[in-house]
Formats: structure tokens, sequence, C-alpha cells
């Protein structure tokens, strides 16, 4: 079964809203779903995110994370750089 991260916030929202603690809900969720659930760390994290009030279980929009811009040329640019020049540094490549 495909959980998407989604479904698995969720799930970790209702515990919360049934007053679980994060122990007890990735007990819950590991005897359930074995090597497929987040680890503590994101568990704790969305206990606190619902503990100040956060409903909304998608990602939010990060104001002032630039776009990446990554395309198949530059790719093959780099590429090439690092292939002809074997000991380049990443800051020599980030400047050119």
């Amino acid at each position: 079964m495909d959980l998407i991260r989604k479904n698995l916030r969720s799930m970790i929202f209702y515990d919360f809203e049934c007053s679980l603690t994060v122990q007890q809900n990735l007990a819950y969720l590991r005897t359930t779903f074995d090597d497929k659930v987040p680890c503590k760390k994101t568990t704790y994290n969305w206990f606190s995110e619902f503990k100040r009030g956060r409903v909304n279980l998608g990602h939010e929009f990060r104001d002032g994370s630039p776009p990446i811009d990554v395309n198949n040329k530059k790719i093959n640019a780099v590429r090439r750089m690092i292939e002809t020049q074997r000991h380049m540094i990443y800051h020599e490549i980030q400047t050119s």
C-alpha cells in the first residue's frame, strides 16, 4: 500500500485530536504500517504545528524561497566542467 504524506498527516492529526501523545501515535503507526511511517522528529514537528493551531495538512507556501531553475543545459554544462577538471571545487563551479 502506498501511503502518501497527506494521509499520514491526517492520521497524526486524528491522534492529536484524540489527545494521544506523540509516543502513542508513533506506536500505533508503527504497529500498523511498519517502516512506512515518518520519523519521530517529523511526528513531533506535526504535533507542535497542531498545538499552534495549524489545521491545513498540505504544504504551505514559503515566502522568500526562490524557485529552483534547473534545466538540462545547466546540468550538462556542470557535468562537462567536472569531467574536464576533476579537481574543481564547488565554489568554482558555482561562480562559473
